[in-house]
């Protein structure tokens, strides 16, 4: 007899009305396969000027790849103390020595703010050439990076102050822009 054939899973799909939001703003986008689009499926106020919070990272993060390779060392430092004592962390410590792989990790999966810094400071530190630059100097090369990388993926009126979202009057994108960070396909590792 013939073997009846796997039958293929099906996804889960979700209706608009079963899903409970607390969030007052949202956006929900489908990537292409090839990572090139972007296609909003769901949004509720997408267009609202709202801080942005962690999602500011992955911008973060896509700035980091543009500077550092995956493999290069990173000594911790004082700046690993710069981030608010509230802020989410990834444990790092003074003194430790990690690749930028796992500290892209602790930025993204623990949305450790004392990664961001780390890398910040590093990074802007290669931007200026200058190993001994100051923690503010490295900080402030870095941003200006992130907010070239910001016009560069088309996330328009996205502005940039710090490498964590911490709120600044001067860092309120509409939320749709969050999309555009999403799409920038240089990320995959």
């Amino acid at each position: 007899p013939t073997p009846e054939p796997e039958p293929t899973p099906v996804p889960k799909t979700y209706h608009v009305d079963q899903l409970v939001l607390e969030a007052s703003n949202v956006l929900l986008v489908k990537l292409s396969e090839d990572g090139e689009e972007a296609q909003a499926i769901y949004a509720v106020d997408c267009d609202e000027l709202i801080y942005p919070a962690s999602t500011l990272k992955m911008l973060t993060a896509l700035t980091i790849r543009d500077i550092a390779q995956p493999d290069e060392e990173v000594k911790i430092g004082m700046e690993v103390y710069i981030p608010p004592l509230d802020a989410a962390r990834a444990g790092l410590e003074y003194g430790m020595t990690m690749t930028v792989r796992d500290l892209l990790e602790g930025l993204l999966l623990p949305s450790g703010a004392d990664a961001a810094y780390v890398l910040g400071v590093y990074c802007g530190r290669k931007l200026l050439n200058d190993e001994k630059a100051s923690f503010e100097d490295a900080i402030r090369a870095f941003v200006d990076e992130m907010n070239k990388k910001a016009d560069a993926i088309g996330a328009a009126n996205t502005t940039a102050r710090n490498v964590v979202g911490l709120d600044d009057s001067g860092q309120i994108p509409p939320g749709y822009r969050a999309g555009f960070l999403c799409q920038d396909h240089s990320y995959r590792s």
